[in-house]
């Protein structure tokens, strides 16, 4: 490095920055200033772009030496955050400019970015849980393969039950007023992804062959309208029912694992192991999601963050649609705004700490292989062929779906996860949890579990 560099800090997160330029880093601004000046300057008796320097350092002699100076700044920054350890967010001011014969001196009054200082990293401990499956999960996920090999039949003027299939024509009336008819509509009762509410006050009446069944059900108006947002809307629908049909389920025998998965050794042991080991990935996802989360806000809490008033003031302004004056905000909104900033940044800082320490720990690896082997472990070959090929789009900026985005989001997240608590493993900060099952997750409130349905 030919160039010069001393910091003295003013406060944490300002300080001035002694630099003092070689001459070959000045003969690099110059001819930058110069060649710009000459692209875009004329003079008379000289052809475009052939400008002499000598000419252009007499009669542009301001501007010449305002671009060089800016140039040798940009030139100079490098050097600057590399000896001050800090990402410059804005020079405030340069001064005591001093030409030497080999070069040139001058200070920069510097604030930097926001950074953050962990505290007792190595005190941060993840909880590793053992997954439990309950055999009646694994029976609730047989009985849903039989379902969806199910055949039906008529069951006449028999009163329906859960997981018979409805056939039925209604309507919808919105205070009153038709809204929608739906003909030769079908769906299995109590099984099916339509309004709980609904299925449940139909199960209190008589659904059977020739019935007309009324249900009205209490709507929030989703009317941007100050007086109709929230305001209730009563909807009727009216079933009438067309037909009933029985569920046939088929055995649990080797022809259904066949149809269900033609890898599976098709007898019906192999499809309990698969479904005992999907749930328990399930439930290690869940769980270590919960414990990851926790020890980042363990982490955030013994985490000290810098941020200066002239980053805090300009994320203000933003916030504010680029107003400048900002004067108009009373002292508690104005303590709300940067503690919520501070708060974000903090988060957001305290992550990206936590990725780049994974990939030094990580170093040589192929991120891209690494994640599709998880993916495919966890989902299969056919999720994981799909979810990196977005995972490629996205990096590449093409557009995707926003369920797609949604999914890779979930997925990137857990396997984060994963490769946490590796990382912590390998310090001795992981420790031995309790078994956990579904129902204690549900009873926790994690994350929804995703679906790819690929």
């Amino acid at each position: 490095m030919d160039n010069i560099v001393e910091i003295t800090w003013k406060d944490d997160t300002s300080f001035t920055a002694h630099v003092t330029a070689s001459d070959t880093t000045k003969k690099e601004a110059d001819k930058a200033a110069l060649d710009k000046i000459r692209k875009n300057k004329k003079v008379p008796g000289f052809r475009a772009g052939k400008i002499p320097d000598h000419i252009i350092i007499s009669k542009f002699k301001d501007e010449f030496e305002s671009d060089s100076l800016y140039n040798l700044i940009e030139l100079c920054v490098d050097d600057v955050e590399k000896i001050s350890g800090k990402r410059v967010y804005r020079i405030k001011k340069v001064e005591n400019t001093v030409k030497k014969s080999d070069g040139i001196a001058f200070d920069l009054q510097c604030v930097v970015f926001p950074y953050i200082k962990i505290e007792n990293l190595k005190d941060a401990i993840i909880i590793e849980n053992i997954p439990i499956v309950e055999d009646s999960e694994i029976d609730e996920k047989i009985l849903s393969v039989r379902r969806a090999f199910a055949v039906f039949e008529d069951k006449n003027d028999e009163v329906a039950e859960i997981g018979d299939k409805i056939y039925t024509d209604y309507e919808v009336w919105s205070n009153g007023n038709p809204s929608g008819t739906e003909k030769d509509f079908a769906f299995i009762l109590g099984i099916d992804p339509i309004d709980k509410d609904i299925q449940k006050s139909m199960l209190e009446q008589k659904i059977q062959k020739g019935a007309e069944i009324k249900i009205t059900k209490i709507f929030k108006s989703k009317d941007s309208g100050d007086e109709a947002q929230g305001m209730d809307i009563p909807m009727d629908f009216i079933f009438s029912i067309k037909k009933v049909e029985r569920a046939i389920l088929p055995p649990l025998d080797a022809e259904l694992v066949k149809r269900y998965d033609p890898e599976l050794t098709p007898d019906a042991e192999a499809l309990k192991g698969h479904f005992r080991s999907e749930i328990e990935k399930e439930i290690r996802r869940k769980s270590l999601l919960n414990e990851v989360n926790s020890t980042m806000a363990k982490i955030e809490q013994n985490t000290q963050i810098f941020i200066s008033d002239e980053y805090i003031n300009d994320k203000i302004n933003q916030f504010l649609q680029g107003e400048k004056d900002t004067s108009n905000l009373d002292e508690e909104q104005r303590k709300k705004l940067k503690e919520s900033i501070a708060s974000y940044e903090k988060s957001s800082l305290v992550m990206n700490e936590m990725y780049r320490i994974l990939h030094e720990f990580n170093k040589g690896e192929d991120f891209v292989a690494s994640f599709y082997e998880y993916i495919k472990d966890q989902y299969g070959k056919e999720d994981a062929d799909y979810m990196i090929k977005i995972y490629r789009g996205v990096a590449s900026g093409e557009k995707s779906s926003d369920y797609d985005r949604n999914a890779l989001e979930h997925i990137s997240a857990y396997f984060h996860n994963e490769r946490l608590l590796k990382y912590f493993d390998s310090m001795g900060q992981v420790k031995k949890g309790k078994k956990i099952s579904l129902a204690d997750l549900e009873k926790m409130n994690p994350a929804p579990e995703i679906d790819l349905n690929i």
